[in-house]
């Protein structure tokens, strides 16, 4: 049977517009992290999300169709922020040294980040449980690798027509970084950073990069 069109994708949220309603939705993804955050992802339900952001049920359900949607907005919205990472910090890379050390300050931004904010872990497991939602986190991987396969070859790491090649490792080491992140953040701050140094290292080996200038990265808020 195909979608009716007139209803809304049930793993998507609407996308507003307006000021007031796209900060309407940012208050609805805030109000839900917020109650990962102190309770856990047992309590994230419709009816809580509704009273921590103020608003009545319905409205809610405007902006958020279904459970699922909200699980995808939040991880949307935390994944957009380590893309502009990814893009930020290996725009600048011009020799494949440089773009180790890029790799290596994007992945612990992201585990500081995680360390920071404990139910983005949360957030991410759940999204890994579920078949629809882990099909977009591969999807998302696969973004990633278009753009360090890009700046691998623009500073001669690859050449061109090695491309196809090396995507396959690439995918690999992009796709269970998650995983290895995770991980990390589970520990103390001593074992967590080696964790994080040795997925780097080894990642960096596998892509036939550089091993990283240092680690953790002196300059990774940069």
């Amino acid at each position: 049977m195909a979608n009716d069109p007139s209803r809304p994708d049930p793993l998507t949220v609407r996308q507003p517009k307006q000021a007031r309603s796209k900060a309407r939705l940012e208050a609805i993804l805030d109000a839900a992290e917020g109650l990962i955050a102190v309770d856990g992802m047992a309590h994230l339900t419709m009816s809580n999300v509704a009273a921590r952001a103020k608003i009545s049920i319905g409205s809610l359900y405007q902006y958020v169709p279904t459970p699922q949607a909200l699980l995808r907005a939040l991880a949307d919205r935390f994944l957009s922020e380590w893309r502009l990472d990814i893009e930020r910090f290996m725009s600048r890379a011009t020799t494949p040294q440089e773009l180790s050390d890029a790799i290596a300050q994007i992945l612990w931004r992201i585990y500081c980040t995680m360390r920071e904010r404990p139910q983005l872990r949360e957030i991410w497991a759940h999204m890994q449980a579920d078949r629809e939602l882990a099909a977009l986190d591969l999807e998302d991987s696969r973004r990633n690798v278009g753009w360090i396969v890009d700046a691998m070859v623009r500073v001669g790491a690859v050449g061109d027509g090695d491309r196809e090649g090396v995507a396959t490792d690439v995918l690999l080491i992009t796709h269970l970084s998650g995983s290895a992140i995770q991980m990390a953040t589970g520990l103390d701050d001593e074992e967590g950073t080696q964790i994080v140094r040795a997925y780097v290292e080894t990642s960096a080996a596998r892509a036939g990069l550089p091993a990283p200038s240092s680690f953790p990265p002196a300059d990774a808020g940069t």
